[in-house]
């Protein structure tokens, strides 16, 4: 009777001892879930910043090679001009060469006519 008494207490005392164990286990499971979870939200907030910021250098780059490109046009265009105005003032110096060298061709032709 006293034995059965015993394996009873020792039972319970098991059977509490499961419970507290359990108990525990659950709590620490909610703990670190919790932390995991709040790690996950501080890495996808990381990663959105991350992507954010990745844009912007994006935008900021690319509109930095457009301002170049504008001015690389900007600059062949004016030695384009440039050129353009060089060959035409040499064009225009070659007619009035010529013209003064036929002119001179006519004078000495008057010259040895007369």
């Amino acid at each position: 009777n006293h034995r059965v008494a015993a394996e009873g207490a020792i039972a319970k005392s098991i059977d509490k001892v499961n419970r507290d164990v359990t108990g525990l286990l659950r709590d620490e499971k909610a703990a670190r879930e919790a932390r995991e979870g709040k790690l996950r939200g501080q890495i996808s907030q990381s990663v959105l910043k991350l992507h954010s910021a990745n844009k912007d250098t994006q935008r900021k780059l690319e509109a930095e090679r457009d301002g170049i490109h504008k001015v690389l046009k900007t600059e062949i265009r004016a030695r384009m001009s440039g050129l353009e105005a060089l060959e035409a003032a040499m064009a225009a110096a070659d007619r009035e060469h010529g013209r003064a060298l036929l002119a001179g061709r006519v004078e000495a032709a008057q010259a040895l006519r007369s």
